[in-house]
């Protein structure tokens, strides 16, 4: 469950945050650009797309975040780095 629409992060353009329910826990979800782009294969050019792509994906970002963090319960962060998240189709 999604606490607020992903935001630019006040400390870096280039990272996207957002809140959400993890494993019973409200945790700090982030992403980079590059991860944006790279790994996921994300055609953005201006910080507004990439937020339109976050905000898109939130789900699968979540769920990403809630099995990376299995093992750490009290966890209240994570920057999703292209590892945590599924192999990218072709």
């Amino acid at each position: 469950m999604t606490l607020n629409q992903p935001r630019n992060s006040a400390d870096d353009r280039e990272v996207i945050s957002y809140e959400a329910m993890v494993n019973g826990n409200v945790v700090l979800i982030a992403i980079a650009r590059e991860t944006i782009e790279d790994h996921l294969g994300a055609e953005t050019t201006t910080p507004e797309e990439r937020l339109e792509f976050v905000n898109a994906n939130m789900a699968v970002l979540t769920r990403c975040a809630a099995e990376k963090l299995r093992g750490a319960p009290d966890a209240t962060g994570i920057m999703l780095k292209a590892e945590h998240l599924p192999a990218r189709r072709s």
